[in-house]
């Protein structure tokens, strides 16, 4: 059994709605060029049938489906909750035409804490969800923000699974030259935010939980020593965990969208092949199912860490089991 847990549809409906919407911000204009120009919008982001044909070819059997950039976040929080609605609405569609093909994580609008608590709520309940997709920042609000604990406290209490994807990241500025958002800057914005939210003791209160993330867990295989080192020596980053931040991040569990096979050691080394699970970021021009699972297979896992790293574990991760 082999599951992608990172890939990306949007629903033609949802991209109607996103016509109009945003400003002439850096953050807006950055979105609408990844929906607009040649490494966006493909019929692969929207057909089922396409996509379907697309994991027989590469052997996949199984999709993990969410939102990507610019998931539901906008000023207009009525259309926010409407475009997380629908979205939520037409996965949990999906899912239900095909219940071997297709699992989804539910977008909830972060703009306002309280909605997205409710459509929390709703997308597990009504549309059996057993997930969720958070964008890194919320339009470079931070998740570990206050406003936000009482949705983990929600999450914590469903023993409910998180996917932390990147969004356009702050200090867009520095980037636009040579179109860095992709290659450099997605990293650092899931890095910031997971950082964040482990200084914050969000997951020290809230064991249960189940934590992905995405591009291999960011560059935090590699500088975990150091991230260690600042709670060792500076009193801000031990004001609300107990222990180093090393501890919670063997706790999190990283996708394979990252084709460098040293990398991919590194995490293994760091956090053990066990908290691997295949992704592809499909079907995004960087990503590809294909080469994700042929990477895997050259890691020269067990026959046992394989299959985890394929399938079995993301299974558990969204059965809803421990």
């Amino acid at each position: 059994m082999k599951i992608d847990v990172h890939t990306h549809l949007f629903p033609v409906e949802y991209l109607k709605e996103l016509e109009g919407l945003g400003d002439d911000s850096r953050r807006d204009r950055a979105w609408k060029k990844i929906m607009t120009d040649k490494v966006g919008v493909t019929p692969s982001m929207w057909s089922v049938e396409e996509r379907i044909a697309d994991m027989d070819a590469a052997g996949v059997d199984a999709q993990a489906l969410s939102l990507s950039i610019p998931n539901v976040y906008f000023e207009d929080v009525g259309k926010s909750v409407y475009l997380a609605q629908m979205s939520n609405d037409i996965y949990a569609d999906i899912c239900r035409k095909y219940p071997n093909r297709f699992i989804a994580l539910a977008s909830v609008p972060m703009n306002d804490s309280t909605l997205a608590i409710e459509e929390l709520r709703r997308a597990v309940d009504h549309l059996g969800m057993r997930g969720l997709v958070l964008g890194a920042n919320v339009r470079g609000k931070p998740l570990h923000s206050e406003e936000f604990l009482p949705l983990f406290e929600e999450m914590n209490r469903r023993n409910l699974t998180l996917f932390i994807h990147p969004m356009i990241p702050i200090g867009i500025e520095a980037l636009e030259q040579f179109d860095m958002a992709a290659s450099i800057g997605y990293l650092f914005d899931t890095t910031t935010a997971i950082a964040g939210m482990v200084f914050r003791g969000i997951f020290e209160m809230n064991q249960n939980i189940k934590v992905i993330l995405p591009h291999l867990g960011a560059v935090i295989p590699y500088i975990v020593g150091r991230i260690d080192a600042s709670f060792r020596t500076r009193p801000e980053c031990r004001q609300y965990i107990s222990s180093p931040p090393s501890e919670y991040f063997k706790r999190f569990y990283y996708d394979t969208v990252n084709y460098h096979v040293p990398a991919l050691r590194c995490a293994i080394e760091t956090v053990g092949a066990a908290k691997l699970v295949m992704g592809s970021d499909y079907p995004f021009g960087l990503g590809s199912m294909s080469k994700s699972v042929s990477t895997i297979q050259s890691l020269g896992l067990s026959e046992e860490e394989e299959e985890g790293v394929f399938g079995r574990t993301v299974q558990r991760l969204l059965s809803g089991s421990s």
